[in-house]
C-alpha cells in the first residue's frame, strides 16, 4: 500500500468523544464525500483496494501519538488529506507535521477547499503540494506521477491542471484549477 487518504477534523480538537458520538450525536460528523469521489475514481482507474487505505481522522480524533505510529507502520508514499474548511488549517499544520516525522519522504498533497489557500498552506505546513478544484483527474495523476518518478517536483508536475507547489526557486507553481470529471 502506498497510498493513504485521511479527513481532517474542521475544528481544533480540544476535546475526545468517541466515533459512535461524533457520528449520531447533536451535530454528528458528515460523510467524507470528497475522498468517496477519489476512492470510486481510483477503482474505476485500476488502483485496488489493497494499494490505499483511509483514515478517518476526523471520526476517530487520534492522539499525536496514535497517528505518529499508524504513519510509520504503514509508510505511504502518498498521503491526500481532505480539508473542507478554513477552520482545518491548524489540524492540516498538526497532521502533516506528524506525517512528516513519521514518513520523511512521503507526499503530503492537501485538497478541499482550504486548498484554495494553498501559497499559505505551502508555505506554513509540511505539505508539498495542493490539489485546487475538482480532485479525482488531478489525485490520479499525481499518484501515476508519484509511481513513476517519486517525490521528484519535475516539469511533468506543473502539466497536471490543479496542481499547487512551490518550485525549486521559492515560487508558487499553479496552472488553473482541475479538470472536471465528465458526467456520467
Amino acid at each position: 500500500m502506498d497510498i493513504v487518504l485521511c479527513s481532517l477534523p474542521s475544528e481544533p480538537v480540544f476535546y475526545k468523544v468517541s466515533p459512535q458520538v461524533r457520528s449520531t450525536g447533536d451535530m454528528p460528523v458528515p460523510p467524507k464525500m470528497g475522498i468517496v469521489s477519489l476512492v470510486q475514481h481510483m477503482r474505476r482507474n485500476g488502483i485496488g483496494d489493497d494499494e490505499y487505505d483511509f483514515y478517518d481522522i476526523d471520526m476517530l480524533l487520534p492522539e499525536d501519538e496514535v497517528l505518529f505510529k499508524y504513519f510509520e507502520r504503514t509508510a505511504p508514499g502518498i498521503v491526500g488529506l481532505s480539508a473542507v474548511t478554513s477552520g482545518a488549517y491548524t489540524q492540516a499544520k498538526r497532521v502533516s507535521r506528524i506525517i512528516r516525522n513519521a514518513c520523511p519522504n512521503a507526499w503530503i498533497v492537501l485538497g478541499g477547499n482550504m486548498a484554495a489557500s494553498a501559497n499559505v498552506i505551502l508555505r506554513k505546513t509540511d505539505i508539498d503540494l495542493c490539489v485546487v478544484g475538482d480532485g479525482e483527474i488531478a489525485w490520479l495523476k499525481l499518484v501515476k506521477h508519484y509511481r513513476e518518478y517519486g517525490g521528484t517536483i519535475n516539469e511533468n508536475l506543473a502539466k497536471i491542471a490543479g496542481v499547487a507547489f512551490i518550485d525549486g526557486g521559492g515560487d508558487l507553481v499553479f496552472n488553473g484549477f482541475g479538470e472536471k470529471l465528465p458526467p456520467s
